[in-house]
């Protein structure tokens, strides 16, 4: 299964994003990911999460998709990936500002289950800092 939208770009792109509230103790990494995470841009997400989010000791992280427009089970797999990767060092991966047919897919493959979904960055971030 792949959902996508009309205004889909054919690459990934991971950055940091800038939140509506200073970043606090305890608070996540929040990284954005727009555009396609499929089989050919999954690699070239796993990568870029490694860099951003490094290896070992530091913060949890939130990636933001309100901005991605594509995923498949290339795509779902490599977040699967990603939040075992953190999970294995103690860190937590969430997901914030699904778009609603990306949302829809996390649903029906039981995504949710594995990777908690926020309606919002600052709704999982004050989620992070009550469960810290």
């Amino acid at each position: 299964m792949i959902v996508t939208e009309p205004t889909a770009t054919a690459v990934v792109r991971v950055h940091r994003t800038e939140t509506a509230t200073p970043a606090a103790p305890g608070a996540p990494l929040v990284l954005g990911v727009d555009g396609e995470l499929d089989e050919r841009t999954a690699a070239a997400f796993t990568a870029r999460l490694a860099v951003l989010a490094g290896v070992g000791d530091g913060p949890d992280v939130l990636l933001d998709l309100g901005r991605l427009y594509r995923l498949d089970e290339a795509g779902l797999g490599a977040i699967a990936k990603a939040a075992a990767t953190l999970a294995r060092t103690g860190r937590r991966l969430v997901l914030a500002s699904v778009r609603p047919r990306v949302r829809e897919f996390l649903a029906l493959a039981g995504a949710e289950a594995l990777v908690p979904v926020f309606p919002t960055p600052e709704e999982a971030a004050r989620q992070f800092r009550l469960a810290g």
